[in-house]
C-alpha cells in the first residue's frame, strides 16, 4: 500500500468535479460522507461540481446546495433504456460539463453505471481520476470496465486494509497509487448514553436491500424474543424488500415487537443510536459499513455476520460480537450480549474509544485535501 499524498497547503484551489450515481438527498454511505466532505472542501476554498443522477426522485437538473453546484442527469434512465442516442446525448453532456468546468481532479464517488459516462467522455476530455473502492471488485474479471477504470485512474481510495489487499492482490500495479481513507459518520461530541435494558432494543439501520439480508436479522430476533419476550426491534431505513420484511414479520408472529421507521434522516441517527441497546448486522456481504461506524462513535456493540471488512470496526468479543451469517448464531450472540449487561456497556465504551481515534471525520477529510492537492500538483 502506497502511503497517501502529503498535503501542500501553498497549491491554488483544487476544482474537483464528484461523479456519483447518487447524492444528497440520497441516503447511503457514500452520500452521507460527500455530503459532508464536499461543503467543506468548499468552505476550504476548492471549487466542486457534482455530476449525480435524478434516480427515483424528481430533483431539479441543477441547483447550488451548502456551496457545491449540482448537475442531475437521467443517467439510470439512459442505460436502462439501452437506448444508443440518448446515452450519447448524455455523454455529450457530461463532455460539455467536463470542459466548461475544467478539473483538476475527477473524484468517483463508487464504482457504478455512472462510470460508463466517465469513461466514454474521459476519451474527449482526459482528466486525473481519484476512485473509490468501496465493495469486492475481484469477482469483475481482469478485463472488465471496472479494472479498466482503476488502471486508469490517478489514484484509488479504499475504505478499507481488506478491500485495499484483495483488490491489489488481483491487481498489483494498484499497491503504488492506493491508499485507505476510512468513512466516518458526522456525530457531535459528547457523553454517551447507558444503554437500555429494560426493555432492551435493538436496531437494524441502513438501506433495505437483498445484499443487506434482513430476513436473517429478523429470525434471529424471533429466537432472541423467545428468550427475552420484551426486546424490540427497530428497523430505520428504505428500500425495495420494505413490503416483504413486513410480511415476513408477520410469518413469524412479531407483529407489535417490530417497528418500522422508514427513511431516517443522517441528523437522526443519533437520537435512533442512543435508544438502542445493541446495533444488529446481518449482512451478506459489505465493504464497510457506515451505520456501524456510527453505532461505535455512539458507545453502542455491534452483533454482526463476518463478511467484508466488518472486522474493522467490530472487534469480536472487545467492542462486540461476530458471527458467521446464520439466524442461529446471530440471534444466541445476542442473547450473549443481554444476558451480561455490564459487558454490553463495557463493549460499548471500548468501541467508542477505538472509532473516536479510527474514524476521525477531521483526519478523513484532511486526507482527501491531500489527495486532491497531490494530483493537482503532479
Amino acid at each position: 500500500m502506497a502511503a497517501a499524498p502529503s498535503r501542500n497547503s501553498d497549491l491554488s484551489r483544487v476544482r474537483i468535479l464528484y461523479l456519483s450515481d447518487f447524492f444528497w438527498p440520497y441516503i447511503g454511505g457514500p452520500e452521507v460522507l460527500s455530503a459532508v466532505l464536499l461543503p467543506e472542501m468548499a468552505r476550504r476554498g476548492h471549487d466542486m461540481l457534482v455530476v449525480t443522477s435524478h434516480g427515483d426522485r424528481p430533483l431539479p437538473d441543477h441547483e447550488h446546495w451548502r456551496g457545491v453546484a449540482i448537475h442531475r442527469l437521467h443517467c439510470r434512465r439512459a442505460l436502462e433504456s439501452q437506448h444508443a442516442a440518448t446515452i450519447g446525448d448524455l455523454i455529450r453532456k457530461v463532455i460539455d460539463l467536463k470542459r466548461t468546468f475544467s478539473p483538476h481532479v475527477i473524484h468517483l464517488g463508487m464504482i457504478g453505471p455512472a462510470m460508463v459516462f466517465h469513461l466514454q467522455s474521459s476519451r474527449q476530455v482526459p482528466v486525473p481520476t481519484l476512485a473509490t473502492v468501496q465493495t469486492d471488485l475481484r469477482s469483475f474479471g481482469h478485463d472488465t470496465v471496472a479494472s479498466q477504470l482503476l488502471r486508469a485512474s490517478r489514484w484509488v481510495r479504499f475504505v478499507s486494509a481488506r478491500l485495499l489487499e484483495s483488490t491489489c492482490a488481483h491487481i498489483p500495479e494498484l499497491r503504488s497509487k492506493a491508499s485507505v481513507i476510512y468513512s466516518f459518520f458526522p456525530i457531535e461530541e459528547g457523553p454517551t448514553s447507558p444503554l437500555p435494558f429494560d426493555p432492551p432494543r435493538l436496531l437494524c439501520l441502513g438501506r433495505l436491500s437483498p445484499e443487506k439480508n434482513l430476513p436473517l436479522a429478523l429470525e434471529a430476533f424471533a429466537r432472541v424474543r423467545s428468550v427475552f419476550p420484551a426486546v424490540r426491534l427497530v428497523v430505520a431505513g428504505e428500500g425495495p424488500e420494505c413490503g416483504t420484511l413486513v410480511q415476513r414479520v408477520q410469518a413469524l408472529g412479531l407483529l407489535g415487537s417490530v417497528e418500522f421507521l422508514g427513511r431516517v434522516e443522517p441528523d437522526a441517527v443519533p437520537a435512533i443510536l442512543k435508544a438502542c441497546t445493541a446495533l444488529l448486522v446481518s449482512s451478506l456481504r459489505e465493504g464497510l459499513p457506515t451505520a456501524a461506524i456510527a453505532a461505535a462513535l455512539l458507545g453502542r456493540p455491534i452483533v454482526a455476520t463476518r463478511v467484508g471488512s466488518i472486522d474493522e470496526v467490530v472487534v469480536h468479543a472487545s467492542t462486540g460480537l461476530l458471527v458467521e451469517p446464520s439466524s442461529d448464531a446471530l440471534g444466541e450472540a445476542v442473547i450473549r450480549l443481554l444476558r451480561d449487561p455490564q459487558q454490553a456497556s463495557q463493549m460499548g465504551i471500548r468501541a467508542r474509544e477505538r472509532a473516536r481515534e479510527r474514524f476521525d471525520q477531521r483526519r478523513c477529510i484532511d486526507a482527501f485535501e491531500a489527495v486532491y492537492e497531490a494530483i493537482r500538483s503532479a
